[in-house]
C-alpha cells in the first residue's frame, strides 16, 4: 500500500530536507540505510518514506510492506 502527497513550499529544499530529518526522527523513523545518494528516505517497521522535490515543491510517499 502507498499513498503519495504534493506540497508547494515557499523556501529552499535544504530547508525542506532539514525539517523531514528532525520531524522524522523524532516520530521514531531512521534513515533508510538503503537509500541512494542524494535521497531523502526514511524507515519505520515496514515503511518507508521518500521526500521527492520537484521543480514546484515537493513530494511524500509513503509505503507499507506490511
Amino acid at each position: 500500500m502507498s499513498t503519495t502527497r504534493t506540497y508547494a513550499f515557499p523556501g529552499t529544499r535544504a530547508e525542506v530536507a532539514a525539517h523531514y530529518r528532525t520531524a522524522a526522527r523524532q516520530d521514531g523513523w531512521r534513515p533508510d540505510p538503503e537509500a541512494e545518494p542524494g535521497e531523502l528516505s526514511f524507515a519505520k517497521g515496514d515503511m518507508y518514506l521518500w521526500v521527492d522535490f520537484m521543480s514546484t515543491g515537493y513530494g511524500l510517499t509513503v509505503v507499507s510492506y506490511e
